[in-house]
């Protein structure tokens, strides 16, 4: 997989190759001028990925993230 930043400043890769942590770059900020925060990337995420949602990028979460479809019981958003 090639990474392409966006949000994130830097990112790191475990040794098996299965978990990947971002560092978001400082100073985000929503439209609104709120601070963007990981929690708001996970939540965004986790919310496409819920089959409901129709998201037009859950399937390209699906095919880069390991067990994706079985992140989290139907129906739940964290």
């Amino acid at each position: 997989m090639q990474v392409v930043p966006q949000l994130a400043s830097s990112w790191n890769q475990s040794p098996d190759g299965l978990t990947w942590t971002f560092h978001l770059r400082a100073g985000l900020k929503f439209s609104d001028g709120t601070p963007l925060t990981a929690s708001d990337v996970a939540y965004s995420i986790n919310r496409a990925l819920q089959p409901a949602t129709k998201s037009t990028v859950a399937p390209i979460y699906l095919e880069i993230i390991q067990d994706a479809d079985n992140c989290w019981p139907a129906g739940f958003l964290p």
